[in-house]
Formats: structure tokens, C-alpha cells, sequence
């Protein structure tokens, strides 16, 4: 769990070529104006990851599994 921390607490820098730039920033203003939305099919706690990974292998899934991390 410390690793995932530190990947998510230092800052990070990208480099995109100039189509995959466009895509993104197409991507952007969709969501700005709210006209594109995540599909979530479920939210799960960390310790539920084994369940997460069974609920892929099954299929049939409408959207993306979130992985919720908490402070203890």
C-alpha cells in the first residue's frame, strides 16, 4: 500500500504526440461540458481486489470497476 502512495503523492510529468494531444484535449472539453461521462459498474474497497478480479474473469460488466483507497 506505501508503494501506491508514493506513485500518487509525486508529481508526475507526460509527454503525448501531437494525436494523441488532440484526443485528449476533445476529451476534455466533453467533460467540461458535462456531454461525456464515466460508466461505473461498481465500487469496491481495496481488500475487495480478489472480488474485483473474478467480477472481470466472469464478464458481462457495464463499465469500470473503481478500486476505492482510504486512509486508515
Amino acid at each position: 500500500m506505501e508503494w501506491v502512495r508514493s506513485q500518487f503523492n509525486s508529481p508526475k510529468r507526460f509527454v503525448l504526440s501531437p494525436q494523441y494531444r488532440a484526443k485528449l484535449e476533445a476529451s476534455t472539453k466533453l467533460i467540461e461540458r458535462h456531454q461525456l461521462r464515466p460508466v461505473i459498474d461498481s465500487v469496491l474497497s481495496w481488500d475487495q481486489v480478489v472480488l474485483a478480479h473474478q467480477h472481470l474473469e466472469q464478464g458481462g460488466t457495464r463499465g469500470k470497476i473503481v478500486l476505492k483507497f482510504t486512509e486508515n
